[in-house]
Parts: structure tokens; C-alpha cells; sequence
């Protein structure tokens, strides 16, 4: 196994072994969604379908929005990929997975000016994320500055 692969299936254990103690249900389900992802990650496309399909029922956040869309995606289930996404993008309209997911559905779609419309939105929203991150790190760099300053007086 790569050390890639060996990380994924640590994580696995690790959703296992959450997944089988007692948990309160809202968590038990923020964990079965992230395990969906993890699914997902190692190719379990149908699988992860499943879980997250059963998850939405009771549960829904951007993460599972986000990723059902692309499941829905990687499957070539355009009616559900065209449907879930699309409520995705109701649910959160600045969310870059969720963007992404709207790209690549009118691409796949044909409709070339739609998905030209929703990669716009992903990069200004990127943009604005990778803006607001440089300035903390910005104002991180001052504060240490500033510390040090204080520690030479």
C-alpha cells in the first residue's frame, strides 16, 4: 500500500470505530456523511450514493450537498445530478465544491455559458477566501512583530 492509501484506510477504521459507538444522532450523522466522503474518495461511488442519499433525509448541510452532487456527477445520473444540484446551489450559492458541481453539470450538459457563469462564481469566491486568508496571515505576521518588538525592550 502507498502511504496515501494506508492514510485512507486508517481513516476508515477511525469512521468505523466512531460509527459504532453511541453517538447523538445529529453527530452520528455528520460522521456518516464524512465517511461518505471518504467512500467517495476511494471509489465506493455507489456506496457513497447510498449513504449520503440516506443521510439527506434527516440531515443536510454543504458538505452533503456538495458531495451527492458529485456523486451524482461521477455516475452520469444526470436528472438527479441536474435536480440535487441545483438545490445544492439554493442551499448555498458560495460554496466552491457546490460551484464546481454547477460547472461541470452544464458542461456536461453542453450549455457552455451556464457553466462558464457558475466557474465566475467559484473563482470570485475563491478569490474573496484566498484575500481573507492572506490578510490573517498578514495580521499574524504583525502580531509576532509586534511581540518580538516587546520582548527586545
Amino acid at each position: 500500500l502507498t502511504s496515501h492509501e494506508r492514510a485512507l484506510q486508517i481513516e476508515e477504521e477511525i469512521y468505523k470505530k466512531l460509527l459504532a459507538a453511541p453517538l447523538r444522532p445529529e453527530l452520528r450523522l455528520k460522521v456518516r456523511s464524512e465517511y461518505a466522503v471518504l467512500l467517495s474518495k476511494t471509489g465506493r461511488i455507489d456506496e457513497a450514493i447510498d449513504e449520503l442519499e440516506e443521510i439527506t433525509v434527516h440531515y443536510t448541510n454543504t458538505t452533503t450537498y456538495g458531495s451527492l452532487g458529485y456523486c451524482y456527477l461521477l455516475k452520469d445520473s444526470v436528472r438527479k445530478a441536474v435536480n440535487f444540484n441545483k438545490e445544492a446551489y439554493d442551499f448555498n450559492s458560495d460554496d466552491p465544491v457546490i460551484l464546481d458541481n454547477m460547472t461541470q453539470l452544464y458542461i456536461k450538459l453542453g450549455d457552455y455559458q451556464k457553466a462558464k457563469k457558475y466557474a465566475d462564481e467559484m473563482i470570485e469566491t475563491l478569490s474573496q477566501e484566498l484575500n481573507a486568508a492572506r490578510q490573517l496571515q498578514i495580521t499574524n505576521e504583525i502580531t509576532e512583530i509586534a511581540a518580538a518588538t516587546e520582548l527586545q525592550k
